[in-house]
């Protein structure tokens, strides 16, 4: 067991690393940016989940994992190499957001936004109508994907089981890509609260309480107890970032409240997505408490940590334009996707299961990404890449969120920056910014001002 404890050691720093740079970088800043949502998810994902995963292991708490988790002396080796890694990996991502390039931070017209021209062009009328069409597009999509299962009711029963992909008796769901015009909903509810938030018309409250209903359906249906989990934290942080300045004393005190109702779902999530799938509370639950919620949701980063050297060995390794490639048809149905042409979540999973018979598939992590696409190079190169692209989101929203539309935006780039740590397949990238675009797109079609904003600022 001395590897063991050698692995707890070499994580615990990797964690305390990680946490000493957002402790002193929150205290000299003093407010919610997108790296310190990064950094608290590498945090979780790089220190809190291979402990979690290798304790779960040991006590037997996690004992169905091992058939695919390899504990042999090399897959230790494999897990000791990660720990290293993923230290490179994150110094490699403050050094990719501390550098200041020019063409990142470009402060002199905030690119063509200015404050007045944010609040004045995307109007409450014009914001609230574009929700009203996502809403539309989501609702309708939802419908026509859930209808091959047998409705609404039919789908979050077997949420489980669709999201394992897994086929289900007498079903054949040609409706399967009008999934991914359910989230539009989740765009929706963004945009309701914030409206809400700052004009207090009931109309509003009415419209987030439809959309989160929506999104909450997707989630059970999905069974995606991490991401339901982001979503929620989401709407705190637009609660929080709407918030009247009489309200920042108290500010502490709502970050413990948070923290503990935080704490409650993560620990409770098996039992209330039962509850909303099944009517019964706790009939599926086998996991409790909230190290081995982690371990349960995110124990895949560990195994991608082996699946992914496995790949480097086996010459598996330099994907990035096929990736890419996978990536651009990733917009389409699946039928329309030539012979040949795989997924990086396809080729990770089969690493990971080996010969077993598996379903779905294992997305792979920032780091076991980084090593799929760049060999060892992409360690550096990778998450340095990601530090540029979020200081120059982060640099972007700076002077912006203040407006209301500008905190909407900023609020769904932190959700997409907590869940690409963990999921940093390109394919499913591509899906999410797809989707962001879309719903951007609309808002910009009842908001038509905007172009007269860019060429004339300030």
């Amino acid at each position: 067991m001395n590897d063991y404890w050698l692995l707890i050691v070499l994580y615990s720093i990797v964690g305390l690393t990680v946490l000493v740079a957002t402790f002193l970088n929150y205290l000299r800043e003093r407010k919610l940016t997108g790296i310190l949502i990064v950094r608290v998810m590498f945090f979780i994902i790089y220190s809190v989940v291979p402990i979690s995963t290798l304790i779960a292991v040991n006590n037997g708490s996690l004992a169905y994992k091992m058939r695919a988790l390899d504990l042999s002396s090399n897959g230790i080796n494999e897990l000791l190499l990660m720990s290293v890694f993923s230290l490179i990996g994150f110094i490699s991502l403050e050094i990719g957001y501390r550098t200041n390039y020019k063409i990142v931070v470009r402060r002199k017209s905030t690119y063509g936004f200015s404050h007045s021209h944010f609040e004045r062009d995307f109007s409450s009328r014009g914001l609230n109508s574009a929700a009203i069409l996502m809403s539309v597009i989501s609702i309708v999509a939802l419908f026509m994907w859930s209808a091959p299962f047998g409705g609404i009711s039919g789908v979050v029963q077997y949420g489980r089981v669709i999201r394992s992909g897994y086929t289900i008796d007498g079903i054949s769901n040609s409706m399967g890509f009008m999934k991914h015009f359910v989230p539009f909903g989740l765009f929706a509810s963004v945009i309701f609260l914030a409206l809400y938030r700052t004009e207090k018309r009931a109309i509003y409250l009415i419209e987030f309480l439809v959309m989160f209903a929506v999104s909450v359906i997707y989630s059970v249906a999905n069974d995606g107890r991490a991401p339901f989990v982001m979503y929620l934290v989401s709407l705190y942080i637009l609660w929080r970032t709407t918030t009247k300045n009489k309200f920042v004393r108290k500010s502490k005190l709502w970050i413990i409240i948070a923290v503990v109702i935080a704490y409650l779902l993560i620990s409770n999530m098996d039992n209330i997505l039962s509850l909303l799938r099944t009517g019964n509370y706790g009939t599926e639950q086998t996991d409790s408490g909230f190290f081995l919620f982690f371990a349960d949701e995110f124990s895949f980063t560990v195994r991608n940590a082996q699946s992914c050297q496995e790949a480097l060995r086996s010459g598996e390794t330099f994907r990035i334009f096929k990736d890419i490639t996978a990536a651009c048809f990733s917009l389409l149905p699946s039928r329309f996707t030539p012979e040949g042409v795989e997924k990086l979540q396809t080729i990770n999973t089969k690493y990971w299961m080996g010969n077993q018979i598996y379903y779905g598939g294992k997305p792979t992590d920032l780091m076991a990404a980084s090593l799929y696409e760049l060999w060892y190079f992409g360690i550096i190169i990778w998450p340095f890449v990601y530090g540029v692209v979020v200081k120059k989101l982060d640099k972007y929203f700076e002077n912006l969120r203040d407006a209301v539309y500008g905190k909407i935006l900023f609020v769904q780039l932190i959700y997409q920056f907590a869940k690409t740590v963990g999921y940093a397949d390109l394919s499913l990238i591509v899906l999410n910014v797809f989707y962001l675009m879309l719903c951007h797109i609309i808002v910009l079609m009842f908001c038509p001002k905007l172009g007269k904003s860019q060429s004339n600022p300030g």
